[in-house]
């Protein structure tokens, strides 16, 4: 060959992409795909009641490792280790998913862990969602537990160098590089990985790798872990142990068709809780109480002979005689209460923490113990998904911050890598849950990749077809048919169900999109899920009958509960289609399909003329309860003018059946301040939240001493039905959160404005400024830190308002007659006398009446 024919044929191999998959480079979480895989599934060869498995294997690093990268899969829940040492502080990791279709993939950076010579790395496994086969009384497990993990480790090849191109045999002059320059051959653009100076060893999990019975005994994400610390394997993942009996792993015959990288924040351990009090209950029995409901575990400092068992029992009430009360965790249900069990190796001061579980709770009864604790020996570990904060509110009245602290601690106790209902009865994502509480986590939580990980869950559940059951009426009447695939079922992800979506459920495959799009300006996700969304409302309008839809489980738990929901199911889920049509109105016109647009708006004004011919009565002005006059109100489907007249009709309702309470579920509560405030009826709202005695929310902290919310909100002053109906409902369930989303709106005034979605156009319009001295709120959008902050003195309204880079303000005065208005100083102007328009920045308004 010729030398410059020789130089051609480098110069193309240089800058031509290959389409075949190439582990000469190192591939990243983005790109990692199935067929980027050299690793296998394994499994133990244990039986089925065996100890959860350990894997480990040997292997040797070279000088000049430039990089190296963990990728791991290990179902359920996966602890990973390298040298003897934890890898990262996630836990029960991956997030759940729906096995039969993926499993989700971690990925660790291990450069600094690794050494020259030989290195071990070690994977402990436990049952996690993979393999729950005890709660319910029915089999939910994809089988036992599995492992895929691959090592990538990129090293730096010195020797190559340019003199091993040929540059120097091939002759400078004859090649032209004078002329041509080494730049324009593109070393120094194309870069020294271009050039092929890295070399990429992988080393996967195949069945060379050692399998042995760890020290975690069983694993159950309801039931507890048991844990023997005499069966512990000395330094099993440090380099030359053989310790323990160990085998040769097995291929796994079962595992998940497919993986995706993990790309929503992990679980990991983000506060710690101190026990507030503990005392002696029974024979050699204590009872700690952490003051605080929450989800996670305790861990446990002991000091016992060899073979103590100390069992640990949680609950989030106590009978009257002081000892756990497990009823509202949902024994009923699970079959089993929340336990975990350490057994002693006798060495000393011993502290351990469960691994593969988690539980809900307040109070822990300790058993086991030789010699009295004291207050040091538990720490509550609280445990969820590691969003960061991206909002923070208070405000003058006590008791509405309170009532912020409650939703906040229920949220971040049910977001474990997906929705949660409760932390321990049921444990699933509830699509009606899901699009009750999605709005507040939003404004509370950096929440995108979670949501957007929930709708692939939802999706991948809805794929499924088949005969199932459908909720009729209620959550009482039910019917057997068959379901197509693309319709959600009540509960994504997991085996347990419940049926396919009712219209009140299910219309969270189209909410959580369109939220995804409000607070993220996330456009992509509403591409992407068109066509699952699109499926969905065709569905919901083949159930309906003359443009009602006559199915659903209505504004679940109320005050007084599901036998107290006064507003008809069939009003509820016609209101839900007809804002899933309104949604996809405006979704089919931002992506350019307008000739769905026009069949969406068709199809909702039909539904709107059904919907107020026949539940509105125009002569009292209302739709019947105040959750019916909520909704009509928020969706838009009131008819025009009589929007103050629903109002007033809410603010009489409240007054006169309710002694100036709400009656709502999770459908009416999270909408019945704005109805109300921005009608005229802010008192009626305010009272509301802070009103004291009988009927109020003070009652959950007060007479319940609730630190979280509960499945039914404890509201009522009658202390003997309440602990009744505790019997039955979880104390830790955020769908009742969804109201906390209005403090951040209604009270401290920050919500988006949809025709410029992501916060780049903020509406400022606090609601409640009368009622209350003093109100702040700020918001971390995606162009930066939005905030409000108002205050009275005397008779002048001092308002401090930040607006991010690239966005603007539409700030709505609090005040609509005053003698004076200056923003930072200067006089301004007022469009219309109610509303200023402004650019990003800081700015003060006064105003004085």
């Amino acid at each position: 060959m010729k030398p410059r024919s020789f130089l051609i044929l480098l110069c193309a191999w240089l800058v031509i992409p290959s389409c075949k998959t190439n582990h000469d480079q190192l591939v990243t979480p983005e790109n990692l795909t199935c067929q980027d895989w050299k690793a296998r599934w394994i499994t133990s060869n244990g039986a089925d009641d065996s100890s959860m498995p350990l894997f480990r294997k040997e292997f040797a690093i070279g000088k000049h490792l430039e990089k190296a990268r963990i990728y791991i899969s290990g179902l359920g829940y996966n602890e990973l280790y390298l040298n003897g040492q934890k890898v990262g502080d996630q836990v029960l990791d991956p997030a759940q998913t729906n096995y039969d279709t993926y499993a989700l993939y971690s990925t660790y950076d291990v450069t600094d862990q690794l050494k020259e010579g030989v290195n071990k790395i070690g994977v402990m496994l436990g049952d996690g969602w993979y393999n729950q086969d005890k709660a319910f009384g029915i089999d939910l497990s994809y089988g036992n537990p599995v492992l895929i993990c691959q090592v990538e480790l990129e090293y730096e090849v010195r020797r190559l160098g340019v003199r091993r191109l040929g540059v120097r045999r091939l002759g400078v002059r004859r090649l032209g590089v004078r002329r041509l320059e080494v730049r324009r051959l593109g070393v120094r653009r194309l870069g020294v990985r271009r050039l092929g100076v890295r070399r990429l060893e992988v080393i996967g999990s195949d069945t060379t790798w050692e399998s042995a019975e760890g020290p975690v005994i069983s694993a159950n994400v309801y039931a507890g872990e048991t844990y023997d610390a005499r069966k512990e394997i000395q330094n099993w993942s440090v380099a030359g142990s053989s310790d323990g009996k160990w085998h040769q792993a097995v291929a796994a015959k079962s595992h998940p068709p497919a993986l995706k990288a993990q790309m929503l924040p992990p679980i990991k351990r983000m506060k710690e809780l101190e026990v507030k009090k503990f005392y002696p209950h029974g024979d050699g029995n204590y009872i700690f109480d952490f003051g605080q409901n929450f989800a996670g575990w305790v861990r446990i400092r002991v000091n016992e002979p060899e073979g103590t068992a100390i069992r640990m029992r949680m609950s989030e009430e106590l009978y009257p005689d002081g000892s756990l009360d497990f009823t509202s965790t949902g024994v009923g249900a699970t079959r089993f209460e929340q336990t975990d069990t350490y057994f002693c190796k006798g060495v000393g001061i011993e502290i351990w923490e469960p691994r593969f579980t988690y539980h809900g709770f307040r109070y822990v009864e300790v058993s086991g113990l030789s010699t009295g604790p004291d207050q040091e020996m538990l720490k509550g570990v609280v445990v969820y998904s590691s969003v960061d904060q991206a909002g923070t509110f208070r405000c003058s009245d006590p008791q509405i911050n309170r009532l912020h602290e409650l939703a906040l601690w229920t949220l971040t106790s049910n977001i474990q890598g997906f929705p949660s209902d409760c932390p321990h009865r049921e444990k699933c994502g509830w699509l009606g849950d899901a699009h009750a509480v999605a709005p507040m986590s939003m404004y509370n939580f950096d929440m995108e990749a979670f949501w957007v990980k929930y709708l692939y869950d939802i999706r991948s559940s809805a794929a499924r077809e088949g005969i199932t059951l459908h909720h009729k009426a209620k959550n009482s009447v039910f019917y057997e048919a068959y379901k197509k695939p693309g319709i959600p079922y009540m509960i994504a992800p997991g085996k347990r169900e419940c049926g396919a979506a009712s219209p009140d459920w299910g219309t969270a495959l189209v909410q959580i999109p369109w939220y995804l799009y409000l607070y993220y300006g996330n456009s992509g996700i509403l591409k992407e899920f068109y066509p699952d969304m699109k499926v969905w409302v065709d569905y919901i309008d083949s159930l309906s009958v003359q443009h009602i839809v006559n199915q659903g489980l209505g504004d679940w738990c109320p005050p007084g509960g599901i036998d107290s929901i006064d507003c008809p199911y069939e009003l509820s889920s016609t209101a839900f289609h007809f804002l899933d049509l309104h949604l996809m109105e405006q979704i089919a016109s931002k992506l350019g399909y307008s000739g769905d647009e026009v069949l969406f708006k068709e199809r909702q004004l039909k539904v709107k003329q059904a919907f107020t011919s026949k539940f509105y009565d125009p002569e009292k002005k209302t739709f019947g309860s105040q959750t019916a006059n909520a909704l009509s109100l928020d969706f838009g489907l009131v008819p025009e003018g009589d929007e103050s007249a629903i109002s007033n009709a809410i603010a009489k309702d409240v007054k006169e059946n309710y002694a100036g309470f709400h009656h709502t579920g999770i459908f009416g509560l999270p909408r019945i301040f704005d109805a109300l405030a921005r009608y005229g009826n802010d008192d009626a709202a305010f009272n509301i939240l802070a009103g004291k005695g009988k009927k109020s929310f003070e009652n959950m902290w007060k007479v319940y001493d609730a630190t979280t919310l509960w499945e039914e909100l404890p509201v009522d002053d009658v202390p003997d039905a309440g602990i009744m109906r505790s019997k039955f409902g979880s104390h830790n369930h955020p769908m009742q959160g969804g109201f906390d989303a209005w403090l951040y709106k209604g009270i401290a005034g920050i919500s988006p404005v949809p025709e410029k979605s992501g916060f780049r156009s903020i509406r400022f319009e606090p609601l409640l400024a009368n009622q209350l001295k003093w109100a702040e709120a700020t918001f971390r959008s995606k162009y930066g830190l939005i905030k409000s902050s108002w205050k009275w003195q005397d008779d002048q309204f001092s308002w401090e308002i930040i607006i991010p880079p690239d966005c603007e303000g539409q700030v709505f005065l609090p005040l609509h007659e005053y003698s004076f208005l200056t923003v930072n100083g200067n006089k301004a102007d007022v469009k219309g006398g109610k509303m200023l328009l402004l650019g990003s920045g800081g700015y003060k308004i006064e105003i004085k009446k």
